[in-house]
């Protein structure tokens, strides 16, 4: 619905009308108009609103093969569209060992942890337990600052890793960062952080890429796995009234198992992908470009419409780091040498986009840089050369 005057244009539309695919009536409908009005009814043709009004006037729209929804008083309101989520991520970790965001004192985190461990008791002694939605920040009393010691207290020998709700941050016992090789010795990887205690051991802290190591030693989801939780995530989403969202740094895993979804007819919602532009692409950024486009050429649905559906239009850059990590913008910093650094910017640079980007007919409709701490004003020039040419605009980053 148009935020104009289209909504008074379709309450007054009912006159000659044709019948509607579907009319909702006998509801509490906010509209999100100009006006904010709530309204009875609502009739839909083709995915598109073509009338709102009162549950009179929505009676001219049905005809023989009209769909009625009595809604009952009940409410209804226009779809959500979230521009930032990890819809896979949501999905693996709400079928696994989820502390979902809770607050939680020392005693109740490793409680929540050691129920987990003795509900999987089959994988002692050597397999992960892999937690996930871990508020960190609310660890009890206020300033609590998480170690590996409260892991290591747990009854198991299994490692254990906990990742926080942002996903920039994991906990590991002493076992997982035996396995990890991480040791006093251990230098901090580019991109990442190990954080350490006073006598300079690693305290079981660590941040973005310094974890990424796990990646490689936990196995895999398999792909019906991965499309289970799929399903999860979107059963999740429509209960939250989504009906578009940006799934912000796609792994190729989670865009094949949405498009196995998709495929099998249960997509319920339009989801964007972002490739993510790693550190290491900025070694070498036309190839990092051409993954992106490769991975488009793959995934990227086509044009988009009323239906559930899948794009990839858009690219995910670690520029700046998280939150919780203090870093500086463009300077060598978290282990970036200086050729980084200097391909980083040639990277956002208009003409180099221009010559890769828009010169080539090829494009990636939306970069979000992810960062707290730099000055953004830089990047506009990545916003303004990358034009979603099917809609004459672009779908806009967004620095953190």
């Amino acid at each position: 619905l148009n935020r104009s005057n289209d909504a008074a244009d379709l309450t007054t539309a009912a006159g000659a009308a044709t019948p509607a695919d579907e009319v909702y009536r006998h509801g509490r409908i906010f509209t999100a108009d100009s006006d904010n009005r709530v309204v009875e009814a609502v009739a839909i043709r083709a995915g598109r609103l073509v009338y709102v009004g009162d549950d009179a006037g929505a009676a001219a729209f049905v005809g023989a093969k009209t769909k009625v929804h009595d809604l009952a008083g009940g409410f209804a309101m226009p779809g959500l569209v979230d521009g930032h989520m990890h819809p896979m991520e949501g999905g693996v970790r709400s079928i696994g060992c989820n502390l979902t965001y809770d607050p939680l004192t020392v005693a109740q985190f490793q409680a929540r942890l050691q129920k987990c461990l003795d509900a999987d008791s089959a994988h002692e002694p050597d397999g992960w337990l892999e937690a996930t939605n871990w508020f960190q920040q609310a660890l009890q009393p206020s300033g609590t600052v998480a170690h590996k010691s409260m892991l290591d207290a747990l009854k198991t020998r299994r490692p254990i890793i906990v990742r926080d709700a942002f996903g920039h941050t994991v906990l590991a016992n002493s076992r997982a960062l035996a396995a990890a090789h991480i040791s006093r010795a251990s230098e901090d990887p580019p991109g990442g952080r190990i954080n350490r205690d006073a006598a300079g051991e690693p305290n079981g802290l660590l941040e973005d890429s310094a974890h990424a190591v796990f990646g490689t030693l936990i196995p895999p989801l398999t792909p019906r796995e991965y499309e289970a939780a799929a399903r999860a995530a979107l059963a999740e989403m429509a209960a939250q009234g989504l009906t578009t969202v940006l799934d912000a740094d796609t792994p190729e895993h989670a865009m094949r198992a949405f498009q196995a979804v998709h495929k099998a007819g249960g997509l319920t919602l339009r989801m964007h992908f972002a490739a993510e532009m790693a550190i290491a692409d900025m070694q070498n950024p036309a190839a990092a470009i051409k993954r992106v486009l490769d991975l488009r050429a793959k995934y990227d649905g086509g044009p988009i419409g009323v239906k559930p559906g899948l794009t990839l239009r858009n690219a995910k850059f670690y520029i700046d780091d998280a939150f919780n990590v203090r870093v500086g913008k463009f300077e060598p910093h978290f282990g970036y040498d200086r050729e980084f650094t200097d391909n980083l910017q040639k990277f956002f640079e208009r003409s180099f986009f221009d010559d890769q980007i828009i010169g080539s007919n090829d494009y990636i409709s939306g970069v979000e840089i992810s960062g707290k701490s730099g000055n953004f004003g830089y990047l506009a020039a990545v916003y303004s050369t990358n034009v979603d040419k099917e809609f004459g605009q672009f779908n806009g980053g967004q620095a953190y």
